[in-house]
């Protein structure tokens, strides 16, 4: 299989397969040609189909609403996660991202929610550990290791509210 295109069109997923994608950016005719041939370059037959490509004001007009739409989305997810909201914000990314695969800016915020939850859990469970040990070596440790956890939490987003709650909860364990 040999495929070809007219100017103006691409190829997508290979030229020498069975199947292929041919692709126009702007309105016109497309034109796409294939030649099959056996392992001995013999012609085995081709055929040429031409497609006309348009784009009507309304399907413009959507795109554009649609954009508009993606990009509220987009801002409301930053927002939720600069608040610390970052279940709403993996929430609104998720959806942003199934529109437009291009977000990277927004392609990680639910992997880092899961890392933040699970940060502030290790947290509490050192707590938990170094509850009533504060003055031992174990207690002291646990108490040590629950710090680093919620610094490393604070890295990714420091207003998570349940990762504030947790430090104050430290912070007074430790005034103890």
């Amino acid at each position: 299989y040999a495929w070809s295109v007219g100017e103006g069109s691409s190829l997508s997923g290979g030229i020498a397969g069975r199947e292929t994608r041919a692709q126009r950016s702007t309105p016109g005719s497309l034109e796409v040609r294939v030649e099959v041939r056996d392992q001995n370059n013999v012609l085995l037959g081709k055929d040429a189909a031409t497609v006309q490509v348009s784009i009507s004001q309304e399907a413009v007009k959507q795109g554009a609403q649609k954009t508009g739409e993606i990009e509220k989305l987009a801002t409301e997810a930053k927002a939720a996660w600069n608040s610390g909201d970052v279940d709403t914000a993996c929430t609104k990314a998720k959806a942003v991202l199934a529109a437009d695969t291009k977000r990277s800016d927004l392609a990680t915020y639910c992997t880092q929610r899961d890392k933040l939850t699970q940060l502030t859990k290790e947290a509490k469970a050192q707590m938990a550990a170094a509850s009533g040990k504060e003055n031992t070596p174990a207690g002291k440790k646990a108490q040590e290791q629950a710090k680093a956890a919620i610094a490393a939490a604070k890295a990714i987003n420091a207003k998570y509210p349940p990762l504030l709650e947790t430090e104050k909860e430290l912070a007074s364990s430790s005034d103890k």
